[in-house]
């Protein structure tokens, strides 16, 4: 190739290096050139403009100055193979959605924000920097983020790169618990370092990392020939480049652990037993140890304590719970924006530990990042405000309506809360608090005022910046009414319309903190003022009208298959759901059915009924089938082989199948 481009400079110096469009979510940091060729790109100003990177010709690399024909072959070539790594996780995605079996991202997400190691990754760690998607903040973080909206995981296009990533960095965390400790933090050293040699040994001693207690800045010095003022100095620049956040070191965790178990120690005992253990290959001395762990943004219960046979490494009975409280404190008022003295206490129990009551409420009263709107209930001021759960429902309550009453807001908490316990176990001990506790929050909140009953943002806030787009639907949907007020099936077709799905549509009105449930199948919006003698027309009007049956049968056939015969709705017929008859239910709650159709007996997905009884996955069948409004779905599921046959006619087929 570099032979090729040599004898043909003339012919192909007016041609694209790259002739293709910048793929979405590649950034120029993530590219792996050389240093070389990097430095030559940034030189000339190009790393800042993606547009112009994309059009170079071979010509305008050549005239770039130490721009060789390699490094025009290493720009071309890598940058290929970025695009090509982007634009295939695209497709694959946009492929599942087509075929109308998309990936399952969900549980993978659930399950590793459920570990310790996603917090303690992201791209200030050399270690993992080449593995992770674009994006900033922890793998936590951003996790968390997609987490928590209802529909976030299918309208993120970034999350197939972020789940590829997770199981990369999955075994690179594994990898490391078959490291020494001391191998563990020289690869870590040599990384933010961006050292070798006499100068990477002489800052392992000098941060004690090599297991005996850290060297003096003179010593270092007089081993690389240096003033101890520059070691000091190159010292303060690596501790500058360690993330800002816990470091992933599962040795470190696992040795700190273990000392926590066992102490009270001698120094000497406690280095045996990390050895011992293979943590360490050397009796790794437990000062640079707990250095080390303050470093690395780890926190232990361990100190040492000066007896009179020596030093030695003390563990307080009551630290583990110490240690836990502002921990626990900051995990639930991050959870739910504000929390109680009861709900940590609460926590620290399920976490097999014990602290009086009046401790733990000294404890947290002493820490200046909890601020406490009583004598129970406090919030975290530490926690990005952009981060404070209530904070941001109530500026979504408001933005619709303001001033509303504290009452009005708690209503609309309360529903957030419940879908979030409901989905999601980790969320389960979420609580609503008291209108006391809601009225201080807000009056203590620097964007909120409170003028008697009613609490208002004290900035204008604009609806269609503050609400997602499901939201954002609804508000423009029942603002169009003229009375302000809407019945499901009004209400249904306004936002079908605008392009909701049914399921999206029901999941909101059930949850959405935005709207108010005024009646049977009716609703308007929160806070917002309505004649009662509308609300009571559409009341009367839902009363008289004859009720929508979408299950019309269902029963056994004579070959031994549970049936359901569900009329195809007007609205929402491509995201059908079917609930399943409560005398049947036992049957089929929690199970997936793979989807045939019963004449060819083609593979049409798979059916799910979840735990309320209700089951979807009928929309590749029904678009295929070209089924319309008022056409009758016959489901036969055969219960032995896990297989759901679909057949599909008018009321007719009822009576020639049974």
């Amino acid at each position: 190739m570099l032979f090729l481009i040599r004898t043909r400079v003339k012919t192909v110096e007016k041609l694209r290096c790259v002739n293709r469009a910048w793929p979405l979510g590649l950034k120029v940091s993530d590219i792996g050139w050389t240093v070389r060729t990097r430095n030559c790109l940034e030189r000339t100003g190009l790393l800042d403009d993606v547009q112009q990177l994309a059009n170079l010709t071979f010509e305008d690399l050549l005239k770039i100055e130490r721009m060789g024909v390699l490094s025009v072959l290493d720009y071309c070539s890598t940058l290929e193979g970025a695009m090509d790594y982007y634009e295939q996780l695209t497709l694959d995605y946009a492929k599942s959605l087509i075929e109308g079996e998309p990936t399952d991202f969900l549980p993978v997400l659930e399950e590793v924000s459920g570990k310790k190691w996603p917090a303690q990754v992201s791209k200030q760690d050399p270690r993992f920097a080449s593995l992770l998607p674009p994006g900033v903040g922890t793998l936590q973080d951003r996790i968390e983020g997609l987490l928590s909206e209802p529909e976030g995981i299918d309208s993120v296009a970034d999350v197939p790169l972020l789940v590829t990533s997770i199981l990369k960095i999955e075994k690179a965390v594994e990898s490391l618990q078959e490291q020494a400790l001391e191998d563990c933090l020289f690869d870590f050293l040599k990384l933010i370092s961006k050292t070798e040699g006499d100068r990477l040994d002489a800052l392992m001693e000098r941060f004690g990392w090599k297991g005996h207690k850290a060297a003096t800045l003179e010593e270092c010095g007089q081993k690389l020939g240096i003033t101890r003022e520059r070691i000091r100095q190159i010292q303060k620049q690596v501790v500058k480049r360690i993330p800002d956040h816990e470091v992933s070191m599962p040795q470190l965790d696992h040795a700190l652990v273990m000392l926590e178990d066992r102490a009270p120690l001698t120094l000497e005992q406690a280095s045996k037993i990390l050895q011992d253990a293979g943590i360490t290959r050397t009796k790794f001395h437990p000062q640079p140890l707990l250095e080390t762990a303050h470093l690395l943004g780890k926190k232990t219960t361990l100190g040492f304590c000066d007896t009179r046979t020596g030093m030695m490494l003390v563990n307080d009975s009551s630290a583990k719970s110490v240690q836990l409280a502002p921990v626990l404190g900051r995990k639930l008022a991050g959870q739910s924006g504000v929390t109680s003295v009861f709900s940590v206490l609460d926590a620290i129990e399920d976490n097999g530990h014990e602290i009086d009551e009046e401790d733990l409420r000294r404890m947290l009263n002493a820490n200046s990042d909890f601020k406490f709107l009583n004598e129970d209930w406090f919030w975290v001021t530490d926690i990005p405000i952009a981060r404070n759960r209530l904070r941001n429902i109530a500026r979504k309550i408001l933005s619709v309506a303001s001033p509303q009453t504290t009452l009005s807001i708690r209503d609309g908490v309360r529903k957030v809360f419940r879908w979030r316990s409901s989905t999601n176990s980790r969320y389960s001990n979420l609580q609503v608090p008291p209108l006391e506790v809601m009225r201080f929050f807000f009056e203590n909140h620097p964007e909120f005022k409170v003028d008697g009953k009613l609490a208002y943002a004290i900035a204008p806030l604009d609806y269609s910046k503050e609400l997602g787009e499901t939201d954002r639907i609804m508000v423009e949907v029942l603002r169009s009414s003229p009375a302000g007020v809407l019945d499901r099936k009004g209400f249904a077709e306004g936002c079908m319309a605008r392009g909701m799905n049914e399921n999206t549509f029901n999941v909101y009105t059930a949850y959405s903190c935005i709207l108010d449930h005024v009646g049977i199948d009716i609703w308007k919006l929160r806070g917002v003022t309505v004649d009662p003698a509308a609300i009571e027309a559409v009341r009367i009007a839902n009363h008289i009208k004859p009720r929508e049956k979408r299950v019309l049968e269902h029963g056994w056939s004579d070959d031994g298959k549970l049936w359901i015969a569900a009329r195809i709705p007007r609205l929402g017929k491509n995201t059908m759901v079917i609930g399943c008859p409560g005398a049947i239910q036992r049957y089929l709650i929690g199970q997936e059915f793979e989807c045939r159709s019963k004449e060819g007996n083609h593979r049409y997905g798979t059916v799910v009924i979840n735990k309320k009884g209700t089951s979807y996955g009928y929309s590749i069948f029904i678009r295929r089938s070209g089924l319309d409004e008022n056409d009758i779905l016959l489901v036969e599921f055969d219960l032995s082989t896990n297989t759901v046959f679909l057949s599909a006619g008018n009321d007719e087929i009822l009576d020639e199948a049974f």
